[in-house]
């Protein structure tokens, strides 16, 4: 595709190569890129209007193909893999931290932490001021730690991905077969190290599972130890390499798809896998590229990607990560799978380029010529599934209702170009509270365009309509945005406050006094959060989202600085939480 192609051109222009220490000397303001490949649209982070030219010349054999949006940057990348280096010096364990990312979506840098509290956030500041990072570079996210995901049975000869496997004596789990290769014209696959526990060779690779040794297909070849750094264990990638004995090889997938070669791993790419955990192809889009993943036991995994919307399942580990070109039987490699936040969809998979550096080079066993008669077939084959699945249409809706009352979801309905959301209210109350629901839409021959689409949220038969949105990082096939969260009320939004309150603490009252906001709290355990609607907040709003106004709070004796933040594009809400004392 020419956007992969576009895409390879941009790294190589820049001369970025992560992992080995080397950055731009040409583009020294370039700060990261992401992309949605099927609109055909890279975004690019960069400050200098110099660099911003020079990447518009080299990237314009693709015009027509690719649009090229540039977006205003920061940080350099170099200085955001810089701070990612050093903040792997952090106390991973005692912070929580799930993951490390130099963040090419939103040009900073993110730490991920298993729960986040106020004595955490606090930590991770005096810790961040002791490496030096500034904090406005910091992005925090609340995402579990991966846990790996080890848990068609027939035999199979040749071999090929999405097939299950069992390493033995290994740790006794069922893994998936991730992709075929050829060294030195002998027959190779890759799956997930630690499927053999990470660091052991020469045990036996039998599919499938079983000891008897009509099963055996080979032996574990390589698969790295882990080294000590910092407190932590540590590897580039989870992948290992078997020699094959006893079966060929095929350049395939099983649920179909013929090898054709390999693809870098992007921010916006949307990849799949098969894994024999759960037997079926699952795709999702990358979120984060050349991240840090901490698994248990402190393992650190420092090359994988992160992919949101992907199931996965005991067995999953080692299955290929593959990008799926429309329109052919044929699929490109960008990884193999190594597990997921449980309960979520929440995936990581190593990258190729990571694999390949720790196993050697190696060339993956692609598939040749085939007959136009056979190839044609399969076109019109996959083109029906194709039609078919583009009919029937989904989505993923948030809604988050600030009424005076308790509410319950009851269903919803698409019609032409509106989709109504309904509720029904089970009792009312004096002060707002907050219901938040998600709804995944499907509809079939329908429009789910959900940037142009009309929302109604649906109240016993009183309609109320969002002035509040923002964006869920996924996207359909179409390219189109899937994801939404919106916000209503019946009243002004833009009159309402979601005030976190101190533990301890409850809400007394809010004052405005010498351009300060003033959250004055009473001893007491009160509710974490109050849902507040003030002239107050909707005189001063836009103060308060630009940092114009200061927010305090108080119990009369200390005091905490407070911090705003906007809850989506419109007519918003603001959240208000306390700081440092």
């Amino acid at each position: 595709m020419a956007l992969h192609q576009a895409a390879r051109d941009l790294m190589e222009l820049v001369g970025i190569n992560e992992l080995k220490g080397k950055f731009s000397t040409s583009l020294p303001s370039y700060g990261g890129m992401f992309i949605n490949e099927e609109k055909g649209l890279i975004f690019v982070y960069v400050k200098d209007e110099k660099d911003k030219e020079e990447l518009k010349q080299a990237l314009g054999k693709y015009r027509g193909k690719v649009n090229v949006v540039f977006l205003r940057g920061k940080y350099s990348f170099e200085q955001l893999v810089k701070w990612k280096n050093l903040a792997l010096n952090l106390d991973i364990e005692k912070l929580g931290i799930s993951g490390i990312d130099a963040d090419e979506a939103h040009n900073m840098l993110t730490i991920e932490l298993t729960k986040v509290t106020q004595e955490k956030l606090k930590t991770l500041e005096h810790e961040l001021d002791r490496l030096r990072i500034p904090k406005t570079a910091i992005r925090i996210e609340e995402v579990g730690r991966m846990s790996l995901d080890s848990s068609p049975t027939e035999v199979f000869d040749p071999l090929i991905g999405g097939i299950g496997i069992r390493i033995s004596p290994g740790d006794s789990s069922t893994c998936t077969l991730g992709f075929t290769a050829k060294i030195s014209g002998e027959d190779y696959f890759v799956t997930a190290g630690h499927c053999a526990g990470f660091g052991n060779t020469g045990d036996s690779v039998y599919q499938p599972w079983g000891n008897g040794s009509w099963r055996k297909v080979g032996i574990v070849f390589k698969n790295p130890p882990l080294r000590y750094e910092n407190g932590n264990h540590v590897r580039e990638s989870d992948s290992l390499l078997v020699k094959v004995s006893g079966r060929g090889i095929a350049p395939q997938i099983y649920s179909g798809w013929e090898v054709e070669g390999t693809t870098i791993s992007v921010v916006g790419l949307y990849v799949c896998k098969f894994g024999i955990g759960t037997r079926e192809t699952n795709c999702g889009h990358v979120m984060k590229t050349n991240k840090v993943s901490v698994l248990k036991g402190n393992i650190l995994i420092t090359d994988t990607s992160e992919v949101v919307g992907m199931e996965h399942a005991g067995g999953d580990s080692g299955a290929p990560v593959f990008v799926k070109p429309y329109y052919t039987p044929s699929t490109r490699i960008v990884g193999i799978h190594f597990g997921g936040v449980e309960g979520t969809t929440i995936t990581g998979f190593s990258e190729i380029d990571g694999i390949f550096r720790e196993l050697g080079n190696m060339r993956l066993h692609t598939m040749g010529k085939r007959s136009i008669i056979a190839v044609s077939i399969l076109l019109l084959l996959f083109f029906g599934a194709f039609v078919f699945s583009r009919a029937m249409k989904t989505a993923e809706i948030y809604v988050t209702v600030y009424y005076p009352g308790e509410l319950e979801a009851d269903g919803y309905y698409v019609k032409d170009d509106q989709i109504t959301l309904k509720f029904h209210v089970l009792k009312g109350s004096e002060g707002l509270k907050g219901h938040f629901e998600k709804f995944k839409i499907r509809c079939f021959l329908c429009n789910l365009d959900l940037e142009n689409a009309t929302v109604v949220v649906d109240i016993d038969g009183t309609p109320l309509y969002p002035t509040c949105r923002d964006y869920i990082m996924s996207f359909d096939k179409g390219g189109n945005i899937k994801g939404m969260h919106y916000v209503v009320s019946p009243y002004n939004l833009t009159e309402i406050a979601k005030i976190r309150i101190l533990e301890g603490y409850g809400f007394r009252e809010l004052k405005f006094e010498n351009n300060t906001l003033i959250v004055l709290l009473s001893p007491g355990n009160g509710e974490e959060v109050e849902i507040i609607r003030s002239n107050i907040i909707a005189e001063h709003q836009k103060g308060l989202e630009r940092g114009w106004i200061k927010v305090v709070y108080t119990d009369g004796s200390k005091k905490w600085e407070g911090r705003v933040y906007s809850m989506g594009k419109g007519e918003c809400p603001v959240l208000i939480e306390a700081g440092d004392s």
